[in-house]
Formats: C-alpha cells, structure tokens, sequence
C-alpha cells in the first residue's frame, strides 16, 4: 500500500475513532461570508474556494502556534 494511502486510512481512523465526521464547510457557511470568500477568490485569481479556505486556516493555525510558543 503507498504511503498515501496509509496516511489517508490512519486520518480516517482516527476521525472515525473519534467520531470526528469531515462533513460540508459550504453547509455551514454564512452567505455573507460566502460572498467575502468568493471575492478574496476573484481577488486572488484562485478557481477554487478550498485554496483560500486552507490558506486562511493555515495562517491562522501558524499565527496561533506563534502565540502558543510566546507563551511558553
């Protein structure tokens, strides 16, 4: 089995083990907020709404772990 299949399983697992479901961040989301995603898409000539999603969580992700690591 290729290593990214086994890393796709052991994520699964443990969302599964948890009772962590993936489910639909688009179900979710505020209109408006939806509207301020797509135009930062425009803005940033990406086709896909996941891209600035990640890299919105991705900053936010490392700026916490700076503060986490200021902290210690």
């Amino acid at each position: 089995m290729s290593r990214k299949k086994q890393k796709y399983y052991k994520e699964n697992y443990v969302r599964y083990t948890l009772g962590i479901k993936k489910g639909n961040v688009y179900k979710y989301i505020q209109k408006d907020v939806f509207k301020w995603l797509t135009d930062q898409a425009l803005e940033s000539k990406v086709d896909n709404l996941g891209i600035i999603i990640s890299a919105i969580l991705t900053d936010t992700y490392h700026e916490h772990q700076e503060e986490v690591n200021r902290e210690e």
